[in-house]
C-alpha cells in the first residue's frame, strides 16, 4: 500500500502483520518490525514519505522529499530499513540518501515513486523545478546502486532530467517490468 503524502517533521512507517491466526489479526502492526511495528526518522526541517519499495531480502526503501530548513528547497530523500525495522547504516550515508536536481541555483525535487529491482538497486521517479517556478516541473529520475550511491552509469552522474513540460505536476506512475525495472 502506498500512503499519500504524510507531512511531519519525521518520516513515519508502520508495517502490518502478514495474515496468520497465530500471530495477530489482519491489520495489526508487525511487532517484529522495530519492536512495535512503527519507526520514525528525523530528516532535516521537514519531510514527507510518498513511496515504499520492498526489497527481496525483506528490507525496505522508504522515500519522499525533505528540506533541511524552512527556506531550503525540497530534495529526494530515501532511507533503507532492514527487515527488523532498524536503519541500514551501511547503505547510502548512514542509511539515508538525498538527491538534488541539476538546475542552476536551488531546485525543488519531489519524489513520487521508487521502483527497486532484485539486485537492490532502485530508480527514483519524480519532478524537478527551479525554486520559485514549481509550475514548470520537469521529469526527474535518479538511479541508486544496491549500496545507496548514485549510479554513475545512469544519465548524468546518476540522474536524468526530462524536457520542460509546464503541465507535468505530480503525475507519474511506475510499474516494475520483467527486466528488473
Amino acid at each position: 500500500m502506498r500512503p499519500d503524502r504524510v507531512r511531519s517533521l519525521v518520516l513515519v512507517l508502520g508495517i502490518l502483520v502478514p495474515t496468520s491466526p497465530l500471530l495477530a489479526a489482519d491489520g495489526d502492526l508487525d511487532t517484529s518490525f522495530s519492536e512495535d511495528g512503527k519507526t520514525t526518522l528525523a530528516w532535516g526541517f521537514t519531510a514527507e514519505a510518498t513511496s515504499v519499495a520492498p526489497l527481496d531480502d525483506g528490507s525496505l526503501l522508504v522515500g519522499g522529499s525533505a528540506k533541511a530548513a524552512s527556506t531550503a528547497p525540497w530534495d529526494f530523500a530515501v532511507a533503507k530499513y532492514l527487515a527488523d525495522g532498524t536503519l541500514d547504516t551501511g547503505w547510502g550515508v548512514s542509511g539515508k540518501r538525498s538527491v538534488t536536481g541539476t538546475h542552476a541555483g536551488p531546485t525543488e525535487e519531489r519524489l513520487l515513486e521508487i521502483v527497486a529491482n532484485s539486485s537492490g538497486s532502485a530508480v527514483l521517479l519524480g519532478t524537478t523545478a527551479a525554486q520559485g517556478q514549481e509550475n514548470f516541473r520537469r521529469p526527474f529520475l535518479a538511479r541508486l546502486t544496491a549500496g545507496g550511491d548514485l549510479d554513475p552509469t545512469f544519465g548524468d552522474g546518476g540522474t536524468a532530467v526530462g524536457d520542460d513540460n509546464p503541465y507535468l505536476i505530480d503525475t507519474f506512475s511506475a510499474t516494475r517490468h520483467l527486466d528488473g525495472y
